[in-house]
């Protein structure tokens, strides 16, 4: 029985209980002893409580009559004190009467096991380091780590030695000071290690997790040396990639220092991706020591590096991670067109390229290319963490799986290039055309269940007011407010003087549209008055909304910009696009992801940039 299965957790039945431990005991149901059944009732027919006292019995460690004393003596008030959230207290007994068995040496090995992160695989490599600095040979390392899989405390799969989380959780409990553990692990690398750490063994595991140990061990001091070597982290990129150097400059949170080289290494991730020989480059075109000794030698060391011929800035030129700019996402080989946000981390673009990708936004790594339209793909828009469906000038929307790049279903109707596409509800979806329609759609069958307008005037932006209320350009510079329910035009909202290129809802009663006459436009829905008007220097080609009083738009300029939409003032502007900006989209309180015609997308700190 392998304890890792999705239903490790689910009850068995009585008799698929006996079951299992009549093979487990080498004989049939009937001839099992009657006290086999008291102990699955003792385990509440879990399969992970009875794989452990099935182990017992395969290996003649312990009889039926023998377990379930042990398991009746385990204290259970004491057992829930120790894990008050613990939902399965049957689960804990059953563990805790597992490892009483395996001697007092074995259960400190097995106790030691705490050191890893949880969830992970624990390869090889580290569990050598760990258990041989407590005295134990190799061989002796694995037959402890074979013994464990043996009693079902562990199972082993390519990757290494796996724990359920539930018997992490017990061994972090059991195992006393975690700290000295983790210094344990850091001191026996060290001692591989005389050259430095920076020339530590690449093993899968010491690279990935070493600052992670430190900083458990609660050697801030070595962390902070570990993060402001040049040389180790050049070592660890080479090792690793962008993604997990990043990850280990979460361990120093309020250091303003580490958030500066943080900030370095995700603007460059996109270069350093693909070529982690710029990284000395990279590190002294972005950053400026000011005073502080952390950052004076960590640049001290990359101007030091001499491992390849590189260019070296004399000067930080560089957009610097102080500038607004977070992330540059490249990899579209043509203009990308729009972006929405799947979730905190991941979003899907795009572009004339006649492709979709989806990106990690914190790394700028594409995760998926979605390939399946055959013209350019002008919108896209989130169902949900896993859906997504794009609007594309082939005349289909196409709904695709975002983990799989699988497009699940193709939406055809439209006769025109299809250029906007906004959600109604849970089951719906309306797109608007250059063949001057909108059109409703039932996400479940693909079946089109309404069409507005054919007036011929092409609707290139579409936003939903509510569950009943389309709001969307046509006409070029009218704005059409649309019920579904009666089919007709309920408002108009006229005062730009040329083409709304993108609408954004702020709340039940205002919209904002944003047109090539160089304008933002506030509207109360209710009256159809502008209740503001903001001027840009250039064509507006998108806009997002912050929260309620605050939106970002996206010009042909360039530029981004932050405004206050209760004042009209103009809050920031975040400058870094080497093209039009086509799109802007929200991830969250303070960041926004922009799309350009430079075929790249970048991620924003809208409180930092030009005020």
């Amino acid at each position: 029985m392998v304890f890792g299965a999705a239903d490790a957790l689910s009850p068995l039945t009585e008799e698929q209980a006996l079951k299992f431990f009549a093979s487990q005991d080498g004989t049939s149901v009937e001839d099992l002893s009657p006290v086999a059944a008291q102990v699955a009732e003792t385990c509440g027919y879990l399969p992970l409580a009875l794989a452990w006292v099935g182990a017992m019995v395969r290996l003649r460690r312990s009889g039926w009559d023998d377990i379930f004393a042990r398991l009746e003596r385990v204290d259970i008030v004491e057992v829930k004190r120790r894990f008050p959230d613990h939902p399965y207290p049957d689960l804990l007994r059953a563990l805790e009467v597992s490892v009483e068995f395996l001697g007092s040496a074995r259960r400190q090995r097995y106790f030691e096991l705490s050191v890893f992160p949880k969830g992970m695989a624990i390869p090889d490599a580290p569990l050598l380091v760990l258990w041989s600095a407590a005295g134990l040979e190799p061989e002796e390392v694995w037959d402890r780590a074979s013994d464990f899989v043996a009693r079902s405390l562990a199972v082993r799969d390519v990757s290494g030695l796996r724990l359920h989380d539930f018997q992490v959780d017990y061994i972090c409990e059991r195992a006393g000071d975690l700290s000295l553990l983790h210094a344990r692990i850091v001191d026996s690398y060290a001692v591989d290690c005389p050259y430095g750490f920076a020339r530590g063994p690449n093993d899968g595991y010491f690279f990935q997790r070493l600052p992670y140990h430190l900083a458990r061990a609660e050697r801030e001091g070595d962390l902070r040396g570990l993060l402001f070597d040049f040389l180790w982290l050049y070592a660890k990129l080479e090792a690793t990639d962008v993604s997990n150097l990043l990850a280990d400059f979460e361990l120093l949170p309020s250091d303003p220092d580490a958030l500066k080289v943080q900030g370095a290494i995700r603007l460059a991730g996109h270069i350093l991706s693909r070529d982690p020989k710029q990284f000395a480059g990279q590190l002294l075109g972005r950053l400026v020591a000011a005073g502080s000794p952390d950052l004076s030698r960590l640049l001290e060391g990359a101007k030091a590096w001499n491992e390849a011929p590189w260019l070296r800035p004399l000067v930080a030129s560089l957009t610097p991670p102080d500038s607004g700019l977070l992330v540059i996402l490249e990899g579209h080989t043509d203009s990308v067109e729009a972006v929405a946000c799947l979730d905190a981390r991941r979003v899907i673009s795009a572009s004339e390229d006649r492709t979709l990708r989806v990106w990690d936004v914190d790394t700028g790594r594409v995760l998926l290319v979605l390939e399946g339209h055959t013209d350019r793909v002008r919108a896209v828009l989130c169902l949900d963490a896993r859906r997504a469906i794009s609007a594309s000038d082939d005349g289909t929307l196409r709904i695709w799986d975002a983990e799989t790049g699988e497009t699940l279903r193709t939406l055809e109707g439209h006769t025109n290039c299809v250029i906007a596409v906004a959600r109604l509800d849970d089951r719906r979806v309306v797109s608007g055309s250059d063949d001057g329609t909108l059109r409703v759609w039932d996400l479940d069958t693909g079946q089109n269940l309404l069409v507005l307008g054919g007036g011929g005037s092409r609707v290139r932006a579409v936003a939903c007011l509510d569950e009943s209320r389309i709001v969307c350009s046509s006409g070029y510079e009218t704005l059409h407010v649309w019920d579904i329910e009666t089919g007709k035009i309920v408002r108009e909202l006229m005062g730009h003087a040329h083409e709304v290129l993108a609408l954004a809802r702020i709340d039940e009663r205002r919209i904002i549209s944003a047109s090539w006459d160089c304008t933002l436009r506030v509207w109360d829905l209710e009256s159809g008055q502008t209740l503001r008007k903001l001027t840009e220097r250039s064509m507006v080609l998108g806009v997002t909304r912050l929260d309620d009083r605050r939106v970002v738009s996206s010009s042909c300029g360039k530029t981004l910009q932050v405004w206050d939409i209760e004042t009209g003032e103009l809050l920031r502007v975040l400058k870094g696009h080497v093209s039009w900006v086509s799109a802007v989209t929200r991830l969250d309180d303070y960041r926004v992801i922009s799309a350009s015609l430079d075929n790249t997308l970048r991620v924003w700190d809208v409180e930092r940039g030009k005020s």
